[in-house]
C-alpha cells in the first residue's frame, strides 16, 4: 500500500514541477520578446573601430607633420621615410574605417539603432571618411616617391581637412544613433 501512495505522490509532484517549468519558460520568452524591441545596438564594436581609427590617424599625423618639417629643413631622405610611414598608417586607418562602416551598416540593417536616421548618417560619414583616407593614401604614395612635391603636399593637406571633418561627423553620428 505504501508503494501506491508514493507513486501517486511522485506523479503529482512531477506535474506541478512541469507546470512550474512551463510557466517559467513562458515568462522568460515574454521577457525576451519585450526586451528585444527596445534593445539598441551594442556600441562596443563601433567604439573600438573609432578608437583604432583615431590611434591610426593621430600616428599618421605625427609622421606626416614630421615629414613636412624634414622637407623644410632639407632632409629629403628622412622625409621620405616619414611619408612612407604615414602612407602605411593611412592603409591601416582605411582598414579601421572600413570596419567602422561595416559595423554602422550592420546596425542599420538589423534595426539596432535608437534613431535609424542618425545611424544612416553614421554610415554615410564613415564611408566618406573611408574614401578620404583612400585619396590621402594616393597623395602619400606620391610624397613617398617625391617628398618635395608641393602639389602632393597641398593636396594631402586639403584631404586631411576633409578627413578631419568626416571623422568628426562619423564619430558624432555613430554615438548619437546608439
Amino acid at each position: 500500500m505504501s508503494r501506491a501512495i508514493f507513486a501517486v505522490d511522485t506523479t503529482a509532484r512531477s506535474r506541478k514541477w512541469r507546470a512550474f517549468l512551463a510557466c517559467g519558460r513562458t515568462l522568460l520568452a515574454l521577457l525576451v520578446l519585450l526586451g528585444s524591441q527596445s534593445a539598441s545596438a551594442d556600441p562596443v564594436k563601433a567604439d573600438q573601430a573609432l578608437q583604432f581609427a583615431d590611434i591610426q590617424y593621430q600616428t599618421f599625423k605625427l609622421y606626416y607633420q614630421t615629414g613636412k618639417q624634414l622637407v623644410l629643413s632639407g632632409q629629403i631622405e628622412a622625409a621620405r621615410v616619414n611619408f612612407q610611414a604615414a602612407h602605411l598608417q593611412t592603409v591601416m586607418l582605411n582598414i579601421d574605417l572600413q570596419q567602422l562602416s561595416l559595423e554602422n551598416v550592420d546596425s542599420l540593417q538589423n534595426g539596432q539603432c535608437n534613431d535609424c536616421n542618425l545611424q544612416q548618417q553614421a554610415v554615410t560619414y564613415s564611408q566618406f571618411a573611408q574614401v578620404d583616407s583612400m585619396v590621402l593614401q594616393l597623395h602619400l604614395a606620391n610624397l613617398s616617391q617625391t617628398p618635395t612635391s608641393q602639389a602632393s603636399m597641398s593636396q594631402a593637406d586639403l584631404q586631411i581637412i576633409l578627413l578631419d571633418l568626416d571623422l568628426q561627423q562619423a564619430e558624432y553620428y555613430t554615438h548619437a544613433a546608439q
